[in-house]
């Protein structure tokens, strides 16, 4: 189902006439797309089996051997604040929405040891942090390849740009404490809104009550969700 299937679900989306980011189904190994890039698993994965950020022009590592258990795509990469959007039928009822997690320098620390620092506050070893190859995808996205490197004091790298990956001491909330719904829709105005529709009408087609589901989402600096 388009709800576990990226690439449907991509599909259905432009369909609807909503947006959702330019993607290589499929591609063969050495094969450089033109936009800046992320590499996913064509199934929905809770924010597993993505690779990247890559730039554009540098050619994707490999294909998969056998597509037909693993098939991945090469998906556009857009920056931008985390979203996940709940809705109850097409009524958008929750949503979050998170700041790229990152590393702040203080002319002093190397980026090895911000990150280590920053890992160890939520019980995580850096020399054994399983999303380790991810995070250094994205400090050599934005320049940074040195580890010993010290940042001056105020710049800032962000290290994931996945929805729920803790790299914060959980505080807590209640059930509405971090709802961004209402600042949402003020900054994107109806995408939410015709996202519940679209959604409301797929799962009308095999289910016919509403159900709670969620979506995930990228806002960008213009004001426009993308749709992931």
């Amino acid at each position: 189902p388009p709800s576990s299937a990226r690439r449907l679900f991509k599909e259905y989306a432009v369909e609807a006439g909503l947006h959702t980011p330019p993607a290589l189904q499929s591609f063969a190994a050495g094969e450089a797309p033109a936009f800046d890039y992320i590499v996913k698993a064509a199934s929905g994965s809770f924010g597993k089996e993505i690779e990247g950020p890559y730039r554009a022009g540098r050619a994707i590592a490999s294909a998969p051997a056998d597509p037909s258990q693993r098939p991945v795509f090469a998906e556009q990469f857009v920056q931008g604040t985390i979203l996940k959007v709940w809705f109850w039928g097409r009524t958008p009822v929750f949503a979050h929405a998170h700041p790229y997690p990152q590393i702040v320098g203080d002319g002093d620390r190397s980026v090895e040891r911000l990150l280590r620092e920053k890992l160890r506050r939520v019980g995580q070893d850096w020399d054994h942090f399983a999303d380790r190859k991810l995070v250094l995808a994205c400090l050599e996205y934005q320049g940074t390849t040195d580890l010993d490197e010290v940042l001056p004091a105020g710049t800032s790298r962000w290290i994931d740009y996945r929805y729920q990956q803790r790299y914060e001491p959980n505080r807590g909330v209640t059930p509405t404490s971090d709802s961004a719904l209402q600042d949402l829709i003020s900054k994107s105005g109806d995408q939410v809104a015709r996202m519940g529709e679209a959604i409301a009408a797929l799962i009308s087609r095999t289910i016919k009550l509403p159900l709670l589901i969620s979506v995930d989402g990228m806002l960008d600096a213009d004001g426009k969700i993308w749709w992931v």
